[in-house]
């Protein structure tokens, strides 16, 4: 018994850092198929804003993927509909737990990082230059 998912949705994103940005990420191979027959995958979605940098980026949980295409998802069923799959076999039971990786929220909030260490460079030379002035 195959069953098919309806309702896709494009994740945004891009290469050059300014604007909105959903990323898809893998977790597992599933046995479920899109409304184009195209394969799935079991995988969670985050969402960031960058203006050059990352501003932000936030977990946006579990969505089922397209299988070879990063931007392409399906949200994941809830309720009752969540159950059944789970009881077919096609989703599993628990859904696994995944985590987000350091270098993504390093990324996510890098702009911040930046403006940090530009701040503290600014402040250590301000106090190197009235040190010198002093002597």
């Amino acid at each position: 018994m195959i069953f098919f998912i309806s309702s896709p949705v494009y994740a945004k994103g891009g290469i050059f850092f300014f604007g909105e940005q959903d990323d898809i990420h893998q977790i597992m191979d599933i046995e479920l198929v899109g409304a184009e027959n195209e394969d799935l995958v079991l995988g969670y979605k985050t969402h960031s804003y960058f203006v050059f940098a990352g501003v932000y980026m936030k977990d946006e949980g579990y969505v089922l993927g397209v299988k070879g295409n990063d931007s392409l998802y399906y949200p994941l069923p809830t309720g009752v509909e969540l159950e059944q799959f789970q009881s077919f076999g096609y989703l599993p039971n628990p859904l696994p737990d995944y985590e987000i990786p350091l270098i993504d929220w390093l990324i996510g909030y890098s702009l911040w990082i930046i403006l940090i260490i530009l701040i503290s460079w600014v402040v250590l030379s301000g106090n190197k230059t009235e040190e010198k002035a002093n002597d």
